[in-house]
């Protein structure tokens, strides 16, 4: 889970959660292992009025390790070969993209109500456009002074926290809270 979250907390900056609620459980790989093969978490926000949603399930991995970011303005779905930004279906231009993805659907003799799912994106990264560094990259350049780290230690700690909170959740079968004041999760 740090993987991603971490990569959602360098674009939301969300922080450190008021509050959260994990379920999970250990259902398909049960033989000399205590990690749960299902992981399943809710972050609290209310003071930014969000909720972030984790979901892990080991024994499928249908959408490997997909990262989707559902705001209001626009949509963002992370995945290992692409970057997919989607703007909102409230905006008029959607308008336009969701007939084009319902003339589609009917192109390929689907059922027009699929052509939500045809909406092309209004950008679309692949590899070898815009490349950022690798980690590793990244870590030795800070080393030598050359860059700062993507995940300092600031960044780190809150993503370290919201981490703790989630597994402190699961071993309590409860809501933890973070307490600011005394940095502490009760």
């Amino acid at each position: 889970m740090s993987h991603q979250w971490d990569g959602v907390n360098m674009i939301v900056g969300m922080g450190i959660p008021e509050a959260v609620q994990t379920m999970g459980g250990l259902y398909f790989w049960k033989q000399d292992r205590e990690v749960p093969d299902q992981w399943h978490v809710m972050f609290e926000y209310p003071k930014k009025q969000m909720n972030v949603t984790f979901a892990c399930t080991f024994q499928n991995r249908h959408h490997g390790t997909n990262t989707y970011i559902f705001g209001r303005e626009a949509s963002l779905e992370v995945a290992e070969r692409h970057c997919r930004l989607y703007s909102a279906e409230w905006k008029p231009e959607y308008a336009a993209r969701l007939t084009a993805g319902t003339n589609k659907a009917r192109q390929l003799g689907l059922d027009a109500e699929l052509g939500a799912m045809l909406v092309e994106p209004d950008y679309t990264w692949k590899p070898g456009e815009n490349e950022m560094s690798t980690h590793m990259r990244n870590w030795i350049d800070s080393i030598r002074g050359l860059d700062k780290p993507r995940c300092g230690m600031d960044r780190a700690w809150e993503e370290a926290v919201a981490i703790v909170m989630s597994v402190e959740s699961y071993f309590k079968e409860r809501k933890v809270k973070w307490d600011p004041v005394n940095e502490l999760i009760v």
